[in-house]
């Protein structure tokens, strides 16, 4: 975060432009600096429709999700709490361990499909460090 073409800056803005939201936290000795992800729940649904992301409806089978059928499927206790007032219904469809995948597979797609490309094997992504869930 040492100016617009520093590795910390690249990495920010491409997390922002692929739809998440992000926090920094500096570490103690501020030569390090994390990034804290977060995916709002519309980019949530849009990205698990399009991996056909099974979830559990409340009759208790695995079906693909869609937004269209978001009635049948059976909500979550992870105990996650969202930030927005009138969606925490919709945020408890996802476990903690499915908005992971989604947040991964968002990091490591190309640019032009709406992703981060931050990949282990691109060159930005290489200049991650430590991922962690």
């Amino acid at each position: 975060f040492l100016g617009f073409s520093s590795p910390g800056t690249q990495i920010w803005g491409r997390l922002r432009q692929a739809g998440l939201e992000t926090q920094r936290l500096y570490a103690l000795d501020t030569r390090k600096v994390m990034l804290k992800v977060r995916c709002p729940i519309d980019r949530l649904q849009d990205v698990a429709e399009a991996l056909k992301l099974k979830l559990k409806t409340k009759s208790g089978e695995y079906v693909p999700f869609r937004e269209d059928i978001i009635s049948q499927f059976s909500p979550t206790d992870d105990g996650f709490v969202s930030r927005e007032d009138d969606v925490d219904r919709v945020m408890s469809l996802f476990r903690s361990s499915e908005r992971q995948k989604i947040i991964d597979f968002i990091i490591g797609s190309r640019i032009r499909d709406s992703g981060a490309e931050l990949g282990p094997s691109t060159q930005l992504g290489k200049q991650i460090q430590r991922r962690v869930p």
